[in-house]
């Protein structure tokens, strides 16, 4: 190999490198003429090398370009200058990594530090200087093509965090953030004095021979010195560099070649020195990011050490992630605060101030002239603010995480206020003993270490040993977790050692079985209560479970399982609490665990496994009642029986559970009994199923089993009938009697006797009723004839009757009648209604049919349509339906029925509950009993709604599973309890959009304790208008001071509530009153706010304002919580004093005198200047004629001047006359 000593000497083709441990002599690199420089392998880790160059003759071996930096490679790796003239890197597997072009013909490392790759010209191919990394050397250039990007960390070379290149004409300092590597500037260098006398902009970056570095111009005019060498002394004895350091800052570096240099110069220390002020000066101040976490990590804040170089902190209560790379950022070594206002764990945090340190982004609520105690406290009760700054008479509170920390003397008057939880958390102690220990083995160490080079050679053989002994059990001690507290003396339990355990379960051999908490194994061990010695099950609990529980949560437990005593239950011996090992020691279950008993491969007896559920049952009896023990099912797997059991139990074949078990099928009742307790068992409703007490006592026979809802509702057959409209009325049998009617058929016979339908009640031998049937037909007020169907529910089913005019035939369908595809049509339903009520058979064949009925429209009667008849007569509760509750069948598959909802087409209150009640009734099929279901939908109808929306004083409302509501007259809009859908049992007493499908809430009652709870009750009275009172009658909420007495409320299509007094003015109104909306027609005065809720389900006061300030200013505006401390507007719209109101209207009226030339493409403007039209005048003769009233004259808004109008064009061609700039505000 031809090494470079020389200026002639080059590197030639074919020549190559090798990576070695260790190897230091000349054959290991190629270096420059002057020995100066070195290209070659330098060794960063045990095994690991980067290709670089570096200062030769320093001993550091400072490197100053490497290639393939993110990459290190392994030992054996190879460079090579190929044949192929081209530069090659091979890993130890001969993969090449790295490589630059072809074609050249020799290789140099230069004295400058540049090394190249020249033609046979001797004209450079490639050149490192052309591909920097992170440090500049004198005579290179950074144009703008190029960048340095700084390393990782001091001993990391891959590429870091920071770079520096010439962007948009100025020299800059970037951040870069992962995974994108997104950029962001933080020392913008903006070169205005060479842009302003036409000097140009930066073209690159200048390291000249004398050390002086500077942005220069493309006309070679200075725009900026970054480093400017001191003429009166020379550098030429004097190794120079400028590096972009791991920390981002740009510096510029010395270091003395010999001891002439040292002597003669201002650098008398043979290390790297510093020439001139770092770029950016100070980095912690320079460095503000909107985005991203700042000069330091997360958590933590960037401060000038006393060498000048930034360096990251942690706030107290904060440690590093990692100790190694600090600027990583810190995560608290505490438990954050709870958000539970009933615990007030705030109480358990105090706050640490610590001077000249700022957060200067991410506060999310800022207060002005405050004090700092105010500060401090507004922090401290906030489970969401971590720190907060105050500065002058100024809060802010700051977000987590907390970015861009920094900590100057120049930061006069501001604190960082820390929120730390009190008593030094786990982790705080932790961490602190840690720190310690290490201190004291440092300590140790360094003392051993100084006795060992004082000894003699043997005993320093011994010494070392010794020493290595005693590090080796300092590192296995301080890995070892703390162990924790171990005795529970309160407990008549035994603490055993896992040393014991381990030892009694012989390593833990033979195991038992396994759980979802851990695995048991089977020992034995000498009982310290009795002295005996003794059979165990030894349950070693996983660590991801019980390990993470604190020392408490493990005691409440144990306590809690040694505590119960039962024969039923097993009892526990002791436990073993040590470090990370928890055990807990039960006595041994000779005949093995239950789980093998039922699943294992031979099967209990009859008798055995009757005695086994009730065993079972008394054991989590005295669990859950006597012992008060929270079960948590934690896999839905782990109920037995299942869909099989419910579909043998639901065809009435219950045998097919215990079909190979003759002994069972003797007992066929029992099993039965048995089968229908374990269907009570898993209702899908929690409400419906019994308690463990009365689960024994059924099993016991002590209380009589009743037949359990099915779990499947009713199903619709269709055999090849695709188009057959089907439709099931389901009553509530509380509310009596319904008809239901079809006005659209007019016929002129007499209507049937009213007695008619009691003659039909009087023929079902089997029903029994507490109301008379007896209901009266009428006729509207377009002779329309009302042709019923009256409804019922009995003791046996629900019945439906059918009576059409010129037909006087009628059926009942029983229950337990087998129903198949066109039985039904004969003989009647030839014109009119043909409703029947019937349900699922045993054998699956029902089919529910109707005819000449598809385009119909059926109603309950409404009683206002009657001349003759008012509500209060009878006690029958009548609504309005339309065709949107009927169920087409098209599909021979059999489906579940759904519950339909009532659109409401006029005046009334109508409901459609969510769920589906089932009665049983028992059938017969081939002998064998089976249940069915009676499906009965809850009708609710509320009786103080007349259609008007007039509320009589008196009236009302009672929160609970039947929805009650005051109706507007058009039935847009209810008034009533808003159940919440997160829990049925909680209720808003609210207005809302009634006609939609989702109730959208737009007012509601700012009860303290929003919202109410069942049993609530709100009436409309006489001296306290609106009046809501809870479930113990305590007054919760009203409608507020009445200064006159309330005679009436009229609920308006507007959504307005209002209520009135004798001499009908208003006295209260919702509109207000406002929440979070408003409405068309709403008002909103000069001072009253609208507030938003705090989520779309919790209706509590939000963080958000609208107001119409007194001095006429518009805004939005945040509130603090639950202060309710009003920050500046985050949005305004600039008015007048002379504002009074803002006015929510129900049309937008736009012109435009420029544009005339409007198209009957506009459709909305058309429909808006029509109803303005309308609203305005009056229409006589089909013409509008113009009249203004006095006032009307002084209102800019109205019309000056009306043409004719007889067409849509002529609506068009009207000119809006431009409001003036008050009215328009």
């Amino acid at each position: 190999m031809l090494l470079c000593w020389t200026n002639a000497a080059n590197i030639t083709l074919g020549s190559s490198l090798t990576a070695k441990l260790n190897n230091h002599n000349e054959e290991s690199s190629w270096l420059s003429p002057n020995g100066d420089f070195s290209f070659g392998f330098q060794q960063i880790q045990k095994d690991g090398f980067l290709l670089a160059i570096w200062f030769n003759k320093i001993p550091e071996k400072t490197i100053v370009w490497s290639a393939n930096r993110d990459n290190l490679v392994q030992q054996g790796s190879i460079v090579e200058l190929t044949k192929l003239g081209s530069l090659s890197l091979r890993d130890s597997t001969g993969k090449e990594v790295w490589s630059t072009g072809f074609g050249v013909d020799h290789a140099a490392m230069l004295n400058t530090g540049n090394f190249v790759l020249a033609n046979k010209d001797f004209s450079n191919n490639w050149e490192s200087f052309n591909e920097p990394t992170d440090t500049l050397l004198p005579t290179q250039v950074l144009t703008t093509t190029k960048q340095l990007i700084a390393s990782y960390s001091k001993s990391n070379y891959s590429r870091g965090r920071y770079l520096m290149k010439i962007d948009d004409g100025d020299l800059v300092l970037f951040s870069r953030r992962p995974p994108k590597d997104h950029e962001s500037i933080y020392w913008p260098e903006n070169l205005i004095d060479g842009r302003s006398t036409g000097q140009g902009i930066s073209f690159q970056v200048m390291f000249n021979k004398s050390g002086s570095i500077y942005v220069q111009a493309r006309n070679e005019t200075v725009l900026k010195w970054l480093s400017q060498s001191n003429s009166s002394s020379s550098t030429s004895g004097l190794y120079q560099r400028a590096i972009l350091e791991y920390d981002g800052v740009f510096r510029h570096y010395v270091y003395p070649k010999d001891d002439d240099t040292l002597n003669s110069t201002a650098w008398p220390l043979r290390k790297w020195s510093q020439t001139s002020q770092a770029i950016p000066e100070n980095k912690c101040l320079n460095f503000r990011s909107p985005v991203g976490s700042g000069a330091c990590g997360y958590n933590s804040y960037c401060s000038i050490d006393n060498d000048g170089r930034p360096s990251c902190y942690c706030p107290n209560g904060y440690t590093f992630i990692d100790s190694n790379d600090k600027m990583k950022g810190c995560v608290p070594i505490f438990e954050a605060q709870s958000c539970n206002e009933d615990l007030e764990d705030y109480k358990n945090f105090y706050i640490d101030s610590i001077d000249f340190l700022n957060w200067p982004y991410g506060d999310y609520e800022n207060f002005q002239s405050v004090s700092e105690d105010w500060c401090r406290n507004a922090c401290l009760v906030d489970c969401f603010c971590p720190l907060a700054i105050f500065a002058g008479n100024k809060c802010y509170k700051i977000a987590a995480p907390l970015t861009n920390g920094m900590m100057d003397s120049s930061i006069q008057g501001t604190k960082s206020l820390v929120k730390i939880r009190k008593g030094n958390s786990t982790a705080s102690k932790q961490c602190n003993n840690l720190d310690s220990k290490r201190k004291v083995d440092k300590t140790t160490l360094i003392v051993i270490g100084s006795v060992i080079v004082s000894s003699s050679a043997v005993l320093n053989i011994l010494l070392l040993i010794t020493s290595l002994v005693f590090c080796f059990r300092l590192r296995r001690k301080a890995s070892i977790t703390k162990p924790i507290q171990k005795n529970i003396p309160e407990m008549n339990l035994q603490n055993f050692s896992f040393f014991e355990l381990e030892k009694a379960t012989n390593g833990f051999k033979e195991q038992l079985g396994a759980g979802a908490f851990g695995v048991v194994f089977k020992g034995v061990v000498e009982l310290v209560n009795n002295n005996i010695t003794s059979i165990i099950a030894v349950k070693k609990l996983y660590n991801n479970n019980m390990v993470k529980e604190g020392e408490q949560e493990f005691k409440a437990e144990v306590m809690s399982i040694g505590s119960t005593n039962h024969k039923n239950l097993v009892k526990l011996i002791g436990f073993c609490n040590e470090g990370q090992h928890r055990l807990l020691v039960y006595e041994y279950m000779s005949n093995g665990s239950l789980a093998s008993f039922l699943f294992g491969p031979s099967k209990p007896s009859w008798h055995q496994r009757k005695q086994l559920a009730l065993g079972i049952a008394r054991g989590l009896f005295y669990l859950h009642e006597e012992k008060n023990v929270e079960a948590n099912v934690e896999d839905d797997a782990q109920i037995i029986l299942g869909d099989w059991a419910c579909d043998c139990y639901e065809s009435g074949k219950v045998e097919c559970l215990v079909e190979n078990d003759d002994e069972a099928k003797m007992e066929m009742k029992m099993v039965e009994k048995y089968v229908m307790v374990a269907l009570w068992c898993i209702q899908e409703d929690p409400s419906l199923r019994p308690t463990m007490k009365k689960v024994m006592l059924m099993l016991e026979g002590s209380e009589n089993v009743s037949a359990p809802p099915l779990l499947n509702s009713v199903i619709i057959y269709s055999n090849g009938t695709r188009h057959c409209d089907g439709l099931i009325l389901l009553i509530n049998h509380e509310l009596g009697t319904m008809l239901l009617c079809n006005p659209t058929l007019k016929e002129s016979t007499i209507l049937p006797e009213p007695n008619y339908l009691k003659t039909c009640f009087n023929k079902d031998k089997n029903e029994i009723r507490q109301k008379s049937p007896y209901v009266e037909f009428g006729h509207d007020s377009k002779s329309n004839d009302y042709k019923c169907v009256a409804i019922w529910c009995g003791e046996s089913m629900c019945k439906a009757e059918v009576y059409t005019m010129g037909s006087d035939s009628w059926r009942k369908i029983k229950m337990c009648q087998d129903i198949t595809d066109g039985e039904l049509s004969s003989g009647f339903c030839w014109k009119g209604v043909c409703y029947w009520m019937v349900d699922r058979t045993g054998n699956g064949f029902t089919s529910i049919l109707s005819f000449n009925m598809s385009n119909e429209e059926f109603h309950f009667i409404h009683l206002p349509d009657f001349e003759y008849w008012t509500i209060n007569k009878y006690d029958v509760k009548f609504s309005v339906w339309n065709d949107s509750i009927v169920l087409f069948v098209k599909s021979a598959k059999e489906r579940i029925l759904r519950i339909f909802k009532m659109d409401v087409s006029e005046a009334g209150s109508c409901s459609w509950t969510e769920y589906v009640h089932a009665n049983p009734v028992k059938c017969f099929y081939n002998e064998a009993p089976f249940w069915k279901n009676d499906e009965i939908l809850m009708q609710l109808w509320n009786e103080n709604s007349n259609g008007n929306g007039t509320i009589k004083i008196g009236a009302t409302l009672t929160a609970g599973d039947k929805v009650f509501s005051w109706l507007s007259p058009s039935g847009e809009f209810a008034l009533g309890f808003h159940q919440l859908p997160h829990n049925k049992d909680l209720f808003l007493l609210a207005i809302w959009f009634n006609k939609l499908r989702g109730k959208t809430v737009v007012w509601y009652a700012d009860t303290p304790n929003n919202p109410t709870p069942k049993g609530s009750k709100l009436e409309l009275t006489a001296d306290r208008g609106l009046l809501l009172t809870g479930p113990r009658n305590q007054e919760l909420w009203k409608s507020g001071t009445i200064v006159s007495q309330a005679d009436m409320a009229i609920f308006n299509d507007t959504g307005n509530f209002v209520l009135f007094d004798r001499k009908s003015k208003k006295i209260w109104e919702s509109f207000n009153h406002p929440t979070d909306t408003l409405l068309s027609t709403k008002v909103l005065e000069k001072g009253v706010v609208v507030s938003s809720s705090i989520s779309p389900t919790n209706f509590s006061k939000g963080r958000f304002q609208l107001s119409l300030k007194t001095n006429g200013k518009f805004g939005l505006y945040t509130m603090n919580l639950p202060s309710e401390h009003l920050n500046s507007n985050y949005y305004t719209k600039e008015t007048t004093n002379t504002v009074e109101r803002f006015e929510f209207v129900r049309r937008r009226i736009e012109e435009n005198q420029e544009n005339k030339e409007q198209t009957l493409e506009n459709t909305l403007e058309v429909f808006s200047k029509f109803l303005f039209l309308l609203t305005q005048f009056s229409i006589q003769e089909n013409k509008l004629k113009h009249s203004l009233s006095d006032d009307a004259k002084q209102d800019p808004i109205h019309l000056k001047i009306l043409p004719k109008i007889s067409s849509l064009q002529d609506i068009m061609s009207i000119n809006f006359p431009r409001a003036d700039s008050k009215a328009n505000t």
